[in-house]
């Protein structure tokens, strides 16, 4: 059945059963048996050729009995189980898209809640495995699934070769839930999927995500190990022996666009879906401790109104902890523990390393004392979002301030894209600090000189109480201001305005402000500047702060964007996010980002 067909078709269930298992949820065959799967991206019925494409018609046959035999798999379906029976309770006849559903089990589980399923899968072996293994699936659903949550009468599921793009629009509107499982972290473009989600839904509907979680110990084994067990394979199995187990290796690795850090949060944000829940996947039922849980369970809803400056507040990065100045959720204490004895253990640990790509040539002094996060031997995960950030707003001959600095991330990977016809600006009033950037700027490489100046930038000019913090010193702020963090020691600081330095120095094009909540008083003290030199501003905003920052920005003629989201989806928003990327209205466009996969992919199986 042609992708478009689907927003037309009935509601009900088809009344044809399942041969062999008179109980089975009813099946729609849609699929033609010649029909071959199709790659990412593209619509059903186009060329396959891809090597996802091939890796999910070679192990479409052998998917179902993972549910039967593997425990983390069985698990998984009893989880979203769990999950899912509330969303469809009370429902009635409830309309189901299960997005990249494979065989369909998932199907099948709502199915017994008495829901229709359309289970949407651009792999045509993968749904004609699904129809061979109905009966199966079933009995499988039946043995996760408590008899008292089954409803009276099963519905139908529905198999659709097909892709999320191709749907009709005449779709919108139409599905109580959409079930999107281990599906997100292989497409090119999750802002574009969620967007197109949100669509589809009913009112009062939902949508049900499992995502990987990249801080879990399984996750993190794997990035660790993956690389070693590829070589090791190389050199023991020759280019030719073992090449399904090569390719199925980068179809869990090389074939997820953003590895497992999928930024659905995101994604989802800029959707405007709210997380109504999380709910982490344990690998089984004797594992439940939550570091050792590689994926979880989020349900989305609509976003319901709310203040501005709230809504688009949360689009952004979640805010960093004083433990580690990282985005992620808050540490359990057993992680809050080793990590305070870790940094007891590096105290003031000075490393060389080198910056993030594209700029890896170049590089830079770093510290324990900036965060953990500085001790990988490899940045390229450190602050993705302000790399990427950089390679869009900074180009050859670029004129770069940077206030707060800190180590100097942001500084020197602008000096690598300005070249050596530019100018970079480094501002930071930590002294420690200081001299950190002092040596990194005195190191040879082709890229912008980098000036260091040791001064906080404020609303006036004088001398300001600057608060060290006992931990991370990224986290050191001005006086009243910052995280409510301990302080290790209080300095007087010499404090400038924008405006004072643009006597002085070269006028910026991009402006990059990270000072720990005082981003308003930085500001209003450049006024002039804002007026006049009208740089690109990369800022780090507080919510205390968002209305206020939005306000002066477009009082001065700039458009306030979300520099956490892709290009193509950006809009003025109403209020400052956390990462503000402000742009001169009537300025030239930002170069497309360079962390944004290229292309569009708007389903995949499992």
């Amino acid at each position: 059945m042609p992708t478009s067909d689907l927003a037309a078709s009935d509601r009900a269930a088809s009344d044809r059963a399942a041969p062999g298992h008179a109980d089975a949820p009813a099946a729609d065959e849609r699929v033609r048996a010649g029909d071959e799967p199709a790659p990412y991206g593209r619509p059903a019925g186009q060329p396959a050729g891809t090597a996802t494409g091939r890796y999910f018609a070679d192990v479409a046959p052998g998917w179902v009995e993972r549910y039967a035999t593997r425990r983390s798999f069985r698990q998984r379906l009893r989880v979203v189980g769990d999950v899912v029976e509330p969303l469809l309770a009370g429902r009635a006849a409830p309309l189901v898209l299960d997005l990249g559903g494979g065989p369909g089990i998932f199907s099948v589980l709502c199915a017994r809640h008495g829901a229709t399923a359309v289970d949407l899968d651009p792999s045509a072996a993968m749904l004609r495995a699904g129809l061979a293994e109905l009966p199966r699936m079933t009995a499988l659903v039946d043995a996760a699934l408590p008899a008292v949550s089954r409803a009276a009468t099963a519905g139908g599921v529905r198999f659709v070769a097909g892709t999320l793009d191709a749907l009709s629009p005449a779709a919108d509107g139409r599905f109580d839930l959409v079930l999107a499982v281990a599906v997100l972290e292989y497409l090119d473009d999750p802002y574009a999927a969620l967007d197109r989600v949100r669509r589809l839904l009913a009112p009062g509907g939902a949508v049900v995500l499992t995502v990987p979680r990249q801080r879990a110990l399984p996750r993190r084994a794997e990035r660790a190990l993956t690389p070693l067990a590829r070589a090791a394979q190389a050199a023991v199995a020759g280019p030719a022996a073992g090449a399904g187990r090569r390719l199925r290796e980068r179809a869990y690795t090389d074939l997820r666009p953003y590895g497992d850090r999928v930024p659905w949060r995101q994604a989802a944000a800029a959707a405007g879906l709210a997380v109504d829940l999380t709910r982490p996947l344990p690998l089984g039922d004797q594992l439940p401790w939550r570091q050792l849980c590689p994926n979880e369970v989020v349900v989305l809803r609509p976003a319901a109104p709310a203040r501005p400056a709230d809504t688009v507040h949360d689009r952004g990065r979640p805010r960093p902890t004083a433990d580690d100045g990282a985005a992620g959720g808050r540490p359990g204490r057993v992680e809050t523990r080793a990590r305070a004895l870790a940094e007891r253990a590096t105290h003031r640990l000075v490393l060389r390393r080198r910056l993030p790509p594209p700029y890896q040539a170049i590089r830079f002094y770093v510290s324990s004392e900036a965060g953990l996060k500085y001790l990988r031997r490899t940045l390229a995960d450190v602050d993705p979002t302000l790399t990427g950030l950089v390679g869009e707003t900074v180009r050859p001959g670029a004129v770069v301030w940077d206030i707060g600095a800190n180590v100097g991330l942001f500084s020197f990977a602008a000096a690598a894209a300005a070249g050596p016809d530019g100018h970079v600006l480094a501002v930071e009033p930590d002294t420690w600090l200081v001299g950190l950037l002092r040596r990194s700027a005195a190191l040879p490489g082709r890229r912008a000189p980098v000036e260091v100046l040791a001064s906080a930038i404020g609303e006036s000019t004088g001398v300001s109480r600057f608060c060290i913090a006992a931990r991370n010193r990224a986290t050191s702020h001005l006086a009243g201001y910052g995280h409510r963090a301990q302080v290790r020691a209080v300095q007087p600081v010499p404090t400038l305005t924008l405006d004072d330095l643009l006597a002085h120095a070269p006028a910026p094009d991009v402006l990059k402000i990270d000072v720990e909540g005082a981003e308003l008083l930085v500001l209003s003290g450049g006024r002039r500047l804002l007026a006049t030199a009208r740089p690109v501003v990369v800022c780090e905003v507080a919510a205390a702060n968002s209305a206020a920052v939005h306000a002066l920005l477009t009082e001065h003629g700039y458009r306030v964007l979300d520099g956490d989201v892709p290009p193509p989806h950006r809009v003025p928003l109403p209020a400052a996010p956390w990462t503000t990327l402000a742009v001169p209205v009537g300025a030239r466009p930002v170069v497309p980002s360079r962390r944004e996969p290229p292309g569009v992919r708007a389903a995949a199986p499992r």
